[in-house]
């Protein structure tokens, strides 16, 4: 039977949560999530922009070709669709 890699990530993380709610003040640690969300958020969504940007600057220096379904000539939309790759929604 194969187990998903996802599988492992989920155990992974349920452990750490498990964890920290067992230390001393552990609920307490999971308030810093949310104090600081709308900078990790922020955070987030200017590395990808900025990864973004440098794969689609990146393919035309080392003169390789974008994929065909990436290399439509409008700036505009190459980039909106490296960003929506990038988002994981692709």
């Amino acid at each position: 039977m194969l187990i998903r890699p996802g599988f492992y990530t989920l155990l992974l993380s349920l452990g750490i949560t498990v964890g920290i709610l067992l230390q001393p003040g552990g609920i307490e640690r999971f308030t810093w999530l949310y104090d600081h969300w709308v900078p990790l958020v922020s955070a987030s969504l200017a590395m990808a922009t900025f990864q973004a940007f440098w794969v689609y600057l990146y393919s035309f220096r080392s003169g390789e070709l974008l994929a065909l379904g990436g290399n439509s000539g409008v700036f505009i939309y190459d980039v909106s669709l490296h960003l929506y790759s990038y988002s994981g929604r692709c």
